[in-house]
């Protein structure tokens, strides 16, 4: 079969074209070698199924308990993660709490100190001059604490 597809496909070649024959027969031999690569790879899946099966047999209790324990991990660490983000919110948003009323404690704490000082220069009756002066830099130093 080589030598008439040869002779004919050099005769034919010259020209590059190729008869219906020789694509027909082209054709088989494609069809051939692919039936023969998937019997390859049925035949390989077989092989690989029964190289499962014996695994199964030798190590399939290990293996089954090693996959239990694993599965079981990954829920403890899924369930631990759960936990860790919850904690970790409930603490963000005790801290901000925890913040903005310590903030508000000193504001309070500032603008009473800041009253208890103007009163006490009030009081003391000392150069009109300087009380001005002592009274326009704590009510600066009041703003910019209020801000």
């Amino acid at each position: 079969m080589k030598s008439t597809s040869q002779s004919s496909s050099s005769s034919n070649g010259r020209n590059g074209h190729r008869s219906g024959t020789e694509a027909s027969s082209g054709n088989q031999e494609t069809k051939r070698s692919r039936a023969a690569s998937e019997g390859r790879t049925s035949s390989g899946d077989r092989d690989q199924a029964d190289l499962d099966k014996v695994r199964d047999l030798l190590f399939g209790s290990q293996a089954k308990q090693h996959e239990q324990q694993i599965e079981a991990q990954s829920s403890r660490l899924a369930q631990l993660e759960a936990s860790f983000a919850q904690s970790l919110a409930a603490l963000e948003d005790q801290f901000s709490k925890q913040l903005r009323a310590s903030e508000a404690s000193l504001r309070d704490e500032m603008q009473s100190e800041l009253q208890s000082i103007l009163t006490r220069i009030d009081e003391q009756g000392t150069n009109k001059v300087e009380r001005a002066d002592l009274r326009s830099m704590l009510s600066d130093l009041a703003s910019r604490l209020g801000d």
